[in-house]
């Protein structure tokens, strides 16, 4: 079983914009998110939040850092 491919899912954030603000976006243009830049952000694994992580540059791409126990049971 530890072969097989299991899609991982961290999600940075949300922002509801308007229609009108999407038919407006520029390049350059910053968008605001509902967290915070130090809240740590769930990692899901089929649904299921498995771990928090926090984001990180690595290689010069964006990556995360698992910043809690993945076996800790209350998280599964």
């Amino acid at each position: 079983l530890g072969g097989i491919p299991l899609e991982l899912r961290v999600e940075l954030g949300r922002a509801l914009i308007s229609m009108n603000a999407l038919a407006n976006l520029s390049v350059g243009e910053v968008i605001g998110l509902d967290r915070g830049i130090e809240e740590t952000l769930p990692i899901e694994i089929a649904g299921q939040v498995k771990a928090q992580a926090k984001p990180v540059i690595s290689g010069g791409s964006i990556a995360i850092e698992v910043v809690t126990d993945p076996n800790h049971t209350e998280m599964q």
